[in-house]
């Protein structure tokens, strides 16, 4: 019984030995051939980029004066009424950051002041939003001499 452990042990050990150089693309030209040899090992997380422009969350904002709720959210269960709450909030920042000229709400987080409860009707949340605005900037390539 001790050498069948030991030899599925050691068996274990190789295969996983294995698996890491094979999965690590070691002993073949190209570790990944949808990539390429000549791709870097890590490469950077991409920006998000159209064409020659940049897009980016800008400026911190409230839809409330001083923690205040400025708007409600309703629905048959708490979750729905959170729910209702969140794109109630999305809404409002998104206008708001239009109204700014810009291209729209980013990085929107929902501030609950007043927990779920039953308002006779349904369930409501209470709350206000922190958000930025979403602003492309757009530069053009010196042309080609």
């Amino acid at each position: 019984m001790a050498r069948l452990c030991r030899f599925s042990f050691v068996t274990l050990c190789a295969a996983i030995l294995l698996a890491q150089s094979a999965w690590a693309g070691e002993g073949s030209a190209v570790a990944n051939p949808v990539i390429g040899a000549e791709a870097p090992l890590f490469t950077p997380a991409p920006e998000l980029k159209i064409g020659g422009c940049r897009t980016r969350c800008i400026g911190s904002y409230a839809t409330s004066t001083n923690g205040a709720s400025s708007a409600w959210g309703l629905g048959s269960t708490c979750s729905a009424a959170l729910a209702n709450l969140n794109a109630v909030l999305f809404n409002q920042a998104d206008q708001n950051c239009l109204a700014l000229g810009t291209d729209g709400a980013c990085s929107v987080t929902t501030v609950v002041t007043t927990p779920c409860y039953w308002n006779s009707f349904r369930y409501e949340f209470s709350g206000y939003a922190n958000y930025s605005c979403l602003v492309t900037t757009c530069i053009e390539p010196p042309p080609p001499y």
